[in-house]
């Protein structure tokens, strides 16, 4: 009983469309409401970026969907198997907090052509600029990422060409205006 009522990520999302667009109870004493979804209950939508699956390898940044100040960042040669192993509790130590998830994926770099050693290097290089600037806005922390890729291909020459792709933060940015 405990596994089918265990919610995903879209589950509180999905009540509400389906609040939304349902026309429930007695409709003839009801004034008639244009619907209107609140993209704030789910602000990553899925289809923003299409995640490559591919073996070739990433570093990326993590948000938890239930404490917004919380990041990971992290490398990996699969993303999209990676993503569904931090959210399922088989992630890294830093993402297994259960209170945390879900994680939501901000943004990632490719094009590190399964070069393991460079994956690692850049997540360091991404955490180690983190610290240094003391950043907590994870939008700030995120876009670390791509002032790294100028710095990464100066100082590695004989590096790939590296890119920096935001995911869905469409809700996110929206509610840090709101504060």
């Amino acid at each position: 009983m405990q596994v089918i009522q265990i919610r995903s990520q879209y589950s509180e999302y999905m009540d509400h469309i389906v609040d939304v667009l349902s026309d429930v109870g007695d409709s003839r004493n009801r004034i008639r409401e244009v619907p209107a979804l609140n993209q704030s209950l789910h602000p990553f939508r899925p289809l923003d970026v299409i995640l490559p699956n591919d073996p070739s390898g990433y570093c990326y940044i993590l948000l938890s969907m239930k404490d917004r100040r919380v990041t990971y960042i992290g490398e990996t040669k699969r993303l999209v198997k990676r993503i569904e192993e931090h959210n399922s509790g088989y992630g890294s130590e830093g993402s297994l907090d259960y209170r945390l998830r879900p994680w939501a994926l901000l943004a990632f770099v490719s094009g590190f052509d399964g070069n393991h050693g460079a994956m690692l290097a850049f997540e360091y290089q991404w955490k180690m600029a983190r610290d240094f600037y003391h950043l907590t806005d994870p939008m700030q922390i995120a876009d670390l990422g791509r002032s790294l890729i100028a710095d990464w291909g100066e100082r590695n020459s004989d590096a790939a060409e590296l890119r920096y792709i935001a995911t869905g933060t469409i809700g996110l940015l929206n509610r840090n205006n709101e504060n």
